[in-house]
């Protein structure tokens, strides 16, 4: 899909997700030259993003990524017009209050590399994942699974993104390439993505198109919504009894996910 005539303004919070984007919509990325060219801007997290939004006078389009909404004031929203796209309730809600109007689409910008492919092989213990950043583990909720654990001893706990001491049932990965990651988890059952406030974590949306059983705190479609912990060890204790791949799950996202991409510009 080729958008030549549209440029991509990537916050540097979110730096790891600039090359996916270069690649998903093969269009320029955004500079000085560009303020009168239409532009998305992915993520609204500090003063740089807002300088960059100010100054360009073309039409544009702000992708809220997810912890960047609870940035905004009073004094920000003023400034912010053209169009807006969240990933959530959670994130549109929180929007509204501000006077922002946004829409829901939620992305995966990698979307096109499971198309074809589908990894769940049932099993009497099975493993979720989690990721995780340093000096945020209550926000992702891992501190909140290496309290419960004990509780679902037949599923192991697979935590991404930080560096622990692995026992019984929880195992720590630490920061792993991307790559590595979407191998490993192909041999999980799930993603579990804990966070009272965030955008549609990549973990759930690969979940998803793996065929698997994804679970999350905030709301979507077919994906298991446990807003609590006992709906979340139920649920936790009934991915062994699992004997196919969520196909069901699996073409929605696919579909949504595709034409949540296709529509953004």
């Amino acid at each position: 899909m080729e958008h030549s005539w549209i440029h991509i303004c990537v916050s540097s919070s979110i730096e790891n997700f600039r090359e996916k984007l270069k690649n998903r919509f093969d269009a320029p990325e955004w500079s000085l030259k560009t303020i009168y060219k239409p532009a998305v801007f992915f993520g609204m997290y500090h003063k740089g993003d807002y300088l960059r939004y100010l100054i360009h006078y073309g039409p544009k389009i702000i992708f809220w990524c997810g912890s960047d909404v609870l940035n905004l004031t009073k004094n920000t929203a003023r400034f912010l017009g053209g169009k807006h796209i969240c990933e959530n309730q959670i994130e549109q809600a929180e929007l509204a209050k501000y006077g922002i109007q946004a829409e829901i689409r939620p992305m995966l910008f990698d979307a096109a590399a499971f198309k074809e492919i589908v990894h769940f092989t049932p099993s009497s213990t099975p493993h979720v994942y989690l990721s995780a950043h340093k000096k945020s583990e209550e926000e992702y909720g891992i501190l909140f699974i290496e309290g419960i654990a004990w509780v679902v001893p037949e599923v192991t706990f697979h935590i991404y993104g930080i560096s622990g001491k692995s026992h019984d049932n929880i195992m720590y990965h630490g920061f792993v390439p991307s790559e590595q990651f979407d191998k490993e988890i192909k041999n999980y059952h799930a993603a579990l993505r804990w966070n009272k406030f965030d955008g549609f974590a990549e973990t759930l949306a690969k979940s998803a198109l793996l065929g698997q059983y994804p679970i999350s705190r905030i709301y979507y479609p077919h994906i298991y919504h446990a807003p609590d912990e006992k709906t979340l060890i139920k649920i936790l204790r009934g991915l062994k009894y699992k004997t196919e791949p969520n196909y069901k799950l699996r073409e929605y996202w696919l579909k949504k996910l595709n034409v949540n991409l296709e529509e953004l510009v």
